[in-house]
């Protein structure tokens, strides 16, 4: 990502590589916290990244939780 405060939607959603309307759709319902200029839509580049790092996280927890429930998944 570069060093921009802001982006327009369909910039999130080249960067995440999802559709424009599943970006509008996690915006509208806050997923991805945004803010309005007037009547544009921009996300802040600290919102985007605070997404990516919950979603990294829950990712991270929900592996190493379906390991620990698998016998015999431990290191070899």
């Amino acid at each position: 990502m570069a060093d921009r405060l802001l982006y327009r939607p369909e910039e999130v959603a080249e960067i995440l590589s999802l559709g424009k309307s599943k970006i509008f759709q996690l915006l509208r319902s806050g997923e991805i916290a945004s803010i309005s200029c007037g009547r544009a839509r921009r996300v802040p580049r600290q919102a985007l990244e605070q997404w990516l790092s919950e979603r990294i996280d829950v990712a991270t927890v929900s592996r190493e939780q379906a390991q620990r429930r698998q016998p015999g998944s431990g290191p070899r």
